[in-house]
């Protein structure tokens, strides 16, 4: 497992960096066997917030989490909790998507409850604050609600390896799950 350690908006102590490295040495034990792995883990500081990032590269997929808290260490520890449960839940896919092959998958994002939005009291402007690039890698629509529900994003786009055009799947307001495909 390769793992590297970013902060921004303070410079860690050698105990801290100790710290992350014992808390992510720790998610080894959940990682799924025989994935090559790579581990992110990011700290900032702003003001009095302590924001710890934690994103896993693993052979067929991306998870992110991200917790904040006032203490450095609290929020590493909810992070790698965090983590540790999202790697079980993607453990727990894996094998049910090798078990009960392509259709399996559908059946329990059916099951899904729906999420919660939060509504914003303030319409703000529209800016764009993060740009991103990403290579799109052709994939099954089951892959791409996986991806979606890894990076605990509410859409993902991805090169539908069927037709090969790219296609977008998102959760709906009902907790299903959407299909964009694209023409023209």
């Amino acid at each position: 497992m390769d793992n590297r350690l970013i902060t921004r908006g303070f410079s860690p102590s050698d105990s801290i960096q100790e710290y992350v490295e014992k808390k992510i040495s720790k998610l080894d034990k959940t990682l799924p066997e025989g994935d090559h792995v790579k581990v992110d883990m990011r700290l900032q500081k702003e003001r009095e917030v302590f924001s710890a990032e934690i994103t896993v590269l693993i052979r067929g997929g991306t998870l992110r989490v991200q917790e904040k808290t006032a203490d450095v260490y609290a929020s590493i520890d909810k992070a790698v909790e965090a983590m540790e449960s999202k790697l079980k839940k993607y453990k727990e896919k894996k094998q049910l998507r090798h078990k009960a092959g392509v259709i399996g998958i559908g059946e329990e994002y059916a099951k899904l409850t729906p999420p919660v939005f939060e509504k914003n009291e303030k319409e703000k402007e529209f800016e764009i604050v993060r740009t991103k690039r990403f290579f799109l890698k052709p994939m099954s629509v089951e892959e791409a609600i996986l991806q979606m529900d890894m990076l605990d994003h509410d859409f993902f786009v991805f090169k539908n390896e069927e037709t090969d055009e790219t296609n977008l799947v998102y959760k709906r307001k009902n907790g299903r799950i959407g299909l964009i495909e694209f023409e023209g």
